[in-house]
């Protein structure tokens, strides 16, 4: 068949469309445009787009995304740009990495290194511009469980060989907090090199906006509840499990009550110094911070004059002597020799090793896409998968913990107006001034003082509890999902509040895959739109005719969707009616037999649709016209069907032309229409009847049906004001 002109006239000044085709079914429309599956060789076609142009430069520019930006980087306007960032940053990586390594039961000078040999690795291979690497609370949290888990526990041990009075000797011993910190950020490098080889970028669209708010927001509680034994100058037994929050507040308030003369100084003086630090911090966030804005965009740096007062207050007034309070510790000066770490402990490290994995890429890359919004930057996931892994492997070796992206520092990187990486960099040399000739300055410091910092910056966290109603406004799904997952990290455990969190992801868009949205469709007189009945007023529903639109997927979990669906907008179930329908044959052949004498062949007239027929099931009855003599379903919408779709497809079709209503079936695209055929239900006297779309069926319905054939006459268009008035 020839594909016959069609015209199309556009008046301007009317701003009417006028269409002139010729009516198609959908093989006329195949055979008129010359339709043809295309061939692609999956197998084929992965191996050239991946494998295809192999150039030694373009993979290295692959690899190393600082080759991409570097050769347009502008040192006279971005430079000073970085340099003033990467100061800031720098500054605010003291206190915090100093803070949120004792968060994680190691070492305090282990925060300071993860400023500077993870963000190496970051600089060259990272692709976010904006995103602050190194500690990060919810992160060091995870690893503090580990920690303290396995650490200095007499029941994990590994053998040592150590020389005692020239003789070697084999010695069982304990591992050591940072042994076991590291070990853990070996084993996520590993999990990162693993999601990169496999392109499992994916994953993170796994974790939805509600699942990490509402993961985050619970773990910030775990975090409180850490920073307050520091705080008030206790320390409570260490407690796991569910209702491990509530365990560690019960113990913590009985050593608070029954304080003994020895650990009553202690107290006193941690909960002065806290209530000082917080009195102050407050006074910088809501009093200094506004004014200085004012003026410029780099903050004062109120945390590390804190960190600076508490040291000088600390040695002069010998708090630790006289108080008994507790620093820091020891922090030595210079850069750590490298040591590779144990992996005696594989087994037991992994599962929690892989929901660290997942947490720190998780939250790293929400904040590179929030940070690249904006800006003239892609993230790559999967790239970032690489930077995550070399950064933990390299920063493992130099005992740093798994590192990731700050919110607090990130924001403030971007907000000083930093460009690019540069910024890491220059941290990182500012970092390393700290660590070869200052490092010990910070040794007198009380761990009260940090604790007060951390718990004010653990405000932001904290507060992401008033985004709740806004995520139930915008779905009540997800409403839900922040809700179980911030209790079920709350009051069960980190791990398993987002093992959940994961399964009612992925539940939910199971669901919202199974449940399609149908509706009755009409037409706008006067045009061929056709519309949904409830949603616009002025579309009518065709004498005689059901229009269903069906948008989503047809599949072997939802096939049974589609035929309830049919028989509740159509208001006809073709079971039932078949069933109905054999019953008042027999009755009208009984009564025959009795008038006659003898057999007789019942005939019957065309079905009739009736007013409120009911449907088995939850659904709402359907008010239907007196007659329906067809019914054409609409799956311009339709995503996917599979073979067992298709089946259910036929089932309906078949049903219902027992019952003499024939069902058309429209706007089936290329891969629908092409898995229906392979089926075999294209072809032969029982194919169903493809139109392209629901015009072309409503045309053929009205001119071989005679019941819907209706008098040539002109339509007059509606007008849409008056139909919806």
């Amino acid at each position: 068949m020839a594909l016959t002109e069609s015209s199309v006239y556009y008046h301007p000044h009317t701003s009417d469309l006028q269409i002139n085709r010729p009516y198609y079914s959908q093989e006329n429309l195949h055979e008129a445009t010359d339709y043809a599956k295309p061939k692609i060789n999956r197998i084929k076609h992965f191996f050239k787009s991946n494998c295809g142009d192999i150039r030694p430069l373009k993979i290295i520019r692959g690899i190393f995304p600082i080759f991409q930006w570097l050769p347009s980087y502008d040192w006279k306007l971005d430079f000073p740009c970085d340099l003033i960032a990467g100061v800031t940053v720098a500054i605010m990586h003291i206190p915090q990495g100093l803070g949120y390594a004792l968060l994680a039961g190691v070492p305090a000078v282990t925060g300071i290194y993860m400023a500077l040999f993870p963000n190496i690795a970051y600089f060259f291979l990272g692709t976010s511009r904006h995103n602050s690497m190194g500690t990060f609370a919810v992160i060091t949290l995870l690893v503090g469980r580990s920690v303290a888990e396995f650490a200095k526990n007499p029941a994990y041990t590994h053998t040592v060989s150590m020389e005692v009075n020239g003789t070697w000797i084999e010695k069982n011993v304990m591992y050591t907090d940072i042994e076991v910190g590291t070990s853990v950020t070996l084993i996520v490098s590993f999990f990162h090199f693993i999601m990169y080889f496999f392109r499992m970028g994916i994953v993170c669209s796994l974790l939805s906006d509600a699942l990490v708010n509402g993961f985050i927001c619970g773990a910030g509680v775990h975090i409180f509840t850490s920073q307050i034994k520091a705080a008030v100058g206790v320390k409570p037994k260490r407690h796991s499990g569910p209702l491990n929050i509530v365990y560690t507040w019960i113990d913590m308030f009985k050593l608070l009550i029954y304080s003994t003369e020895y650990t009553r100084p202690a107290i006193f003086t941690a909960i002065i110094l806290t209530v000082i630090c917080m009195a102050v911090l407050i006074f910088n966030f809501y009093v200094l911070k506004p004014w200085l804005e004012k003026y410029t965009k780099i903050p004062f740096p109120m945390e590390l004059v804190l960190i600076v007062a508490g040291v000088f207050a600390a040695t002069g007034l010998e708090l630790k002597k006289n108080y008994h309070t507790v620093d820091i510790g020891i922090i030595p000066k210079g850069i750590p020799a490298p040591t590779f770490p144990y992996l005696y402990l594989f087994k037991e490290l992994l599962l929690n090793s892989f929901v660290t994995a997942v947490v720190a890429y998780a939250v790293s890359m929400s904040m590179a896409f929030i940070l690249a919004e904006g800006e003239n930057y892609e993230v790559d996931p999967n790239q970032e998968f690489l930077a995550h892994a070399v950064g933990n492997f390299f920063g493992s070796i130099f005992a740093c913990i798994v590192y990731g992206a700050s919110l607090s520092r990130s924001m403030v990187l971007r907000g000083v107006g930093g460009k690019t990486q540069f910024t890491a960099l220059i941290a990182a040399g500012i970092i390393v001034i700290v660590l070869l000739w200052i490092a010990d300055f910070f040794e007198p410091l009380p761990q009260s003082v940090l604790a007060a910092i951390i718990m004010f910056a653990l405000r932001k966290i904290l507060l992401q509890v008033t985004d709740l109603p806004r995520f139930w406004r915008h779905s009540r799904l997800d409403g839900m999902v922040w809700i179980i997952v911030f209790l079920c990290v709350v009051i069960i455990d980190i791990d398993y509040g987002l093992l959940i969190g994961v399964i009612l992801s992925i539940g939910a868009i199971f669901l919202q895959g199974l449940k399609a949205y149908t509706c009755l469709v009409g037409n706008i007189p006067g045009t061929d739109l056709y519309l949904d009945v409830n949603r616009y007023r002025a579309a009518k529903q065709l004498t005689g005719v059901k229009i269903i639109r069906y948008q989503g997927a047809i599949n072997f979990a939802t096939r049974g969707h589609l035929r309830e669906e049919v028989a509740r907008l159509s208001g006809i179930n073709a079971q039932k009616e078949k069933r109905r329908k054999n019953r008042e044959m027999k009755k009208t052949e009984k009564m025959l037999k009795k008038q006659n004498g003898g057999m007789a062949e019942a005939s019957t007239s065309r079905v009739e649709g009736t007013t409120n027929i009911a449907f088995v099931g939850d659904h709402t009855e359907i008010n239907v016209p007196q007659k329906t003599y067809c019914i054409i379903l609409d799956f311009y919408s339709m995503s996917s069907i599979d073979p067992a779709g298709s089946g259910a497809l036929k089932k309906v079709y078949t049903e219902y032309r027992e019952i003499d209503i024939p069902v058309f079936i429209t706007g089936c695209l290329g891969p629908v229409f092409e898995q229906i055929k392979k089926c075999g239900y294209t072809e032969g006297e029982d194919a169903l009847p493809l139109f392209p779309t629901i015009a072309d069926a409503v045309h053929f319905a009205q001119n071989t049906i005679p019941q819907l054939k209706l008098p040539a006459r002109e339509v007059e268009p509606v007008e849409f004001g008056a139909a919806a008035g």
